[in-house]
């Protein structure tokens, strides 16, 4: 027995020496200094393993690394090219005139929806161009016409 105990003692010595580096000093104090808010992470870390929430999230970060590692520098290009020409139409759309353009056509096509639409032939076309609102939008998609034309021009 005291033979046993010497050993282990001679252990216990050898683990402490082993352990008694800079480093281990330095995070001594670090964990002395954030006891308090260690513990609460800690605690936090067991609500999230007990509820079964930590796995899903290292499922989630080791998705989110696959998807890191596949992306090539082509891709990451790609994709921010792909993201500011996105943003161009998002500013163009968030313009006054873009957006209560887009809304009339949304308000029209809704409207025309709610009608049951009937057949015209060549004289009930020329026949409906005599109607202010047919002219209004007829001139509305002529202005739109031409300045798609425009646009392809420049």
């Amino acid at each position: 027995m005291v033979r046993e105990l010497a050993d282990t003692g001679s252990t216990l010595a050898e683990s402490a020496d082993g352990l008694a580096t800079d480093e281990t000093v330095a995070l001594a104090e670090t964990i002395g200094e954030n006891g308090g808010e260690l513990r609460a992470a800690i605690e936090s870390l067991v609500v999230l393993q007990q509820s079964g929430t930590l796995e899903t999230v290292v499922e989630m970060a080791e998705v989110v690394s696959l998807v890191t590692a596949a992306l090539d520098d082509e891709m990451v290009r790609s994709l921010a090219g792909t993201g500011s020409a996105l943003g161009e139409v998002a500013q163009t759309a968030g313009e006054d005139d873009a957006r209560n353009g887009i809304e009339t056509m949304l308000e029209s096509v809704s409207a025309a929806e709610r009608e049951t639409p009937e057949r015209v032939g060549p004289v009930g076309l020329l026949k409906a161009s005599r109607d202010p609102d047919v002219q209004r939008g007829l001139g509305y998609l002529l202005a739109i016409a031409r300045s798609i034309g425009r646009s392809q021009t420049e």
